[in-house]
């Protein structure tokens, strides 16, 4: 994995007394598929962890207003074309915006909530923010978003707002360096179990059904493994915004987690002991390792994580930048206490490199 930042990440646009202004950086950052093992008779498919770090640009930037919530129990809650129902919430914006009826929705988009920092970000901590994904729009300036929870119990009733493009299977995966084979798999957690895509002429699809799943969304806390039929490596180059804010991800059950940054970062900074963990319940972490084409189990004991066969210290342990783990829970727990923020590992205004 190797990560560039293209423009300077500290820009001084002009001297205002102390004042000092800020660009957000924006770089790429080459994901390697590891090929299948050639051993000269038969090849053997080799299974990479990746996830994408790097952020679509800002669409729609404003403070904003947070309406009421919307269990999915609720009569008015949102229902899709297909009759699926989400839970939501309501959300206005300041500034009088106006909207085309599918702004947001003709193309998937997410809006990333912020708790409001000082003002003009003066103590230079930038507020942690995390996703979700905008179900629907009016024209004047409001929408809904899927979530599982009250936000207004994790958010102040005016927390700013960002929208952006979310990621899909179609566009993560648009650029190889190498055309994908037909024989590649695409696995992603559905939420309760895996499931398989698969490239057939130029759409992804469910590799049982054939069902077109090339605009499913891949969250931004969310991973893909890629299972790799060809002995040839092969490349993928993602632009975007280098994150500048903690990201935060809910963990209220089982799931593929990305690493949210393009970077290594320390396996404890991912901090997913916070997130209302129970090492006796059976909570585990589990690191892909491709090299002996395993997962490797981790526990957290006693605020330390170990391996959870030799029991040793995994506190240096380095995951990698776009990669993923995998949680597993022994049970549910709420949004509310399942919500972690993972360590920034850079200064996103410091020298660039």
């Amino acid at each position: 994995m190797n990560f560039r930042i293209i423009f300077a990440t500290l820009s001084i646009i002009v001297p205002l007394g102390a004042d000092t202004v800020y660009t957000i950086p924006q770089g790429y950052t080459k994901i390697t598929i590891a090929s299948a093992d050639d051993d000269g008779s038969s090849v053997t498919p080799k299974l990479s962890a990746i996830s994408v770090s790097l952020l679509n640009d800002v669409a729609h930037s404003s403070a904003s207003t947070l309406g009421a919530f919307i269990p999915d129990t609720d009569p008015q809650a949102f229902t899709d074309g297909e009759g699926n129902k989400y839970s939501s919430q309501e959300i206005s914006v300041s500034g009088g915006a106006t909207w085309t009826e599918t702004e947001w929705t003709a193309m998937h988009h997410l809006a990333y909530i912020s708790v409001a920092d000082d003002a003009n970000n003066a103590d230079g901590i930038a507020p942690a923010e995390e996703a979700f994904l905008i179900l629907e729009n009016t024209t004047s300036g409001t929408f809904k978003i899927a979530t599982d929870s009250d936000i207004s119990t994790r958010f102040p009733a005016n927390p700013s707002i960002k929208i952006r493009k979310a990621n899909t299977i179609s566009t993560i995966l648009a650029s190889p360096s190498v055309p994908f084979d037909a024989n590649d798999r695409v696995n992603f957690w559905n939420g309760s179990q895996w499931q398989s895509v698969r490239l057939v002429a130029t759409v992804w699809r469910d590799s049982s059904s054939f069902a077109d799943a090339s605009n499913t969304v891949v969250f931004p806390e969310e991973g893909l493994f890629i299972e790799r039929a060809v002995a040839l490596d092969l490349v993928l180059t993602l632009f975007g915004e280098v994150p500048a804010a903690p990201q935060i991800a809910t963990l209220t059950d089982s799931g593929f987690l990305a690493t949210r940054h393009p970077i290594p970062t320390a396996f404890p900074d991912l901090n997913i002991g916070n997130a209302n963990w129970d090492d006796s319940n059976g909570d585990r972490v589990y690191l892909w390792d491709a090299a002996n084409k395993e997962w490797v189990g981790y526990r957290f004991l006693g605020g330390v994580w170990r391996n959870s066969v030799n029991f040793e210290d995994a506190s240096s342990l380095l995951v990698n930048g776009n990669s993923a783990v995998f949680v597993s829970r022994g049970s549910a727990t709420s949004p509310e206490n399942g919500s972690i923020t993972p360590t920034l590992p850079y200064n996103p205004f410091g020298p660039a490199e």
